[in-house]
C-alpha cells in the first residue's frame, strides 16, 4: 500500500498518454518498449515514471488489465533435432557444414 503522500495516477506525466500505454502494456509491453513510442507522440518523462504509472494503473484499475486470450499471440512450438544433426560450432568462428540437398 502507498503512503500519505502518493498520489494517485491521474497526477503523473505520463496520463495524456494513458491509452497507449494501456494498450501496449496489453500486448506485452512494457516501460522500456512504451518510452520511445509516446516519446514520438511528445513525452519528455522519464522511463521510470512510466514504469511507476504502470504500477499504479494496476493497482487502481486492474480490470483493464485483464487478460484477453482471444489477444494472446499463437503457442510457440519447440522443434526437436537428433545430436547429430546440431551444429554448434559458431560461438567459436566455426563454419558451419555445407547444406547438403541445397
Amino acid at each position: 500500500m502507498g503512503g500519505p503522500n502518493v498520489q494517485s495516477a491521474k497526477m503523473s506525466i505520463v496520463e495524456p498518454y494513458r491509452d497507449t500505454v494501456i494498450d501496449m502494456v496489453k500486448s506485452g509491453g512494457n516501460h522500456r518498449t512504451i518510452h520511445p513510442v509516446i516519446q514520438n507522440m511528445g513525452y519528455s518523462g522519464s522511463c521510470n515514471a512510466i514504469y511507476q504509472y504502470i504500477l499504479k494503473l494496476r493497482k487502481e484499475h486492474p480490470e483493464q488489465f485483464q487478460h484477453n486470450p482471444e489477444e494472446s499471440p499463437p503457442e510457440l512450438t519447440i522443434e526437436s533435432y537428433p545430436r547429430d544433426k546440431v551444429y554448434l560450432g559458431f560461438s567459436f568462428g566455426l563454419r558451419p557444414p555445407p547444406l547438403s540437398g541445397a
